[in-house]
């Protein structure tokens, strides 16, 4: 189990905060000598099954040391708003990253979007398999994948998960939410949101449109262009063909 750093409320101060990035940025000054850039989680209403959400966040992160999890700093629950302290990841989330298009082009490039796949999927691999118990996430998104400057990827956002004991007769329940890790994939694979509004009733949701069209033979038809063309241009360098 990790260690974290319990932040009294006396001791602590914040300078100055923004929201930025699905993220509240503070500097913050512990014990009145060092100041660093954090994220701070914060409910916007007093409720107490939020609390209770923010605590059962905390026992989960303390159990948790993976590069590609957001780090827990602290947290203070001592005022009558809980609130958590995170590293402040810089370069905002992968849904940004993919739907944010200048010129209508994704800046994302291929090699970014296959390594943060990798990296998000040995995120989750760790805690399901690696932990002292078995961690589901059960909100897998884009808005919960942080990437910093260097494109390396950091799962967010445990309010939802679940420690779950190894013969526990619910796994196969509580893991459908980490399943939707593969809408994110078909998200870096398309460039397209995981619902979609110019698309048709039955195909609004990503993951049906992405089955359907392996299932019809045109997923080609629905990759993001400049994907595409980055894997036609292996298939020629090497010739290549396309079953």
């Amino acid at each position: 189990m990790k260690e974290f750093m319990w932040i009294p409320q006396k001791s602590r101060r914040l300078l100055s905060g923004k929201s930025l990035n699905h993220q509240q940025k503070y500097a913050v000054l512990f014990d009145c000598q060092d100041i660093i850039e954090v994220a701070i989680k914060k409910s916007k209403i007093v409720d107490g099954s939020q609390a209770e959400q923010f605590i059962k966040e905390v026992l989960i992160l303390t159990q948790v040391i993976h590069r590609n999890v957001v780090n827990l700093l602290g947290c203070c629950l001592e005022e009558e708003v809980p609130i958590l302290v995170y590293e402040f990841i810089s370069n905002n989330t992968l849904f940004h990253h993919i739907h944010s298009r200048a010129g209508g082009v994704s800046c994302l490039s291929w090699e970014n979007r296959l390594r943060v796949a990798v990296e998000a999927a040995s995120a989750l691999a760790y805690l399901h398999s690696e932990t002292i118990m078995p961690i589901i996430h059960r909100d897998v998104k884009s808005t919960n994948i942080l990437l910093d400057d260097n494109y390396t990827a950091k799962i967010s956002d445990f309010g939802t998960s679940r420690l779950v004991p190894i013969d526990h007769q619910e796994v196969t329940a509580l893991i459908q939410g980490t399943l939707s890790f593969g809408v994110v994939l078909a998200e870096l694979i398309t460039g397209k949101v995981p619902i979609g509004v110019d698309r048709s009733n039955v195909e609004k949701n990503l993951a049906t449109y992405f089955v359907n069209s392996i299932r019809d033979n045109r997923l080609y038809g629905i990759v993001e262009p400049r994907i595409l063309h980055y894997v036609k241009g292996l298939l020629n360098r090497y010739k290549l063909s396309v079953i």
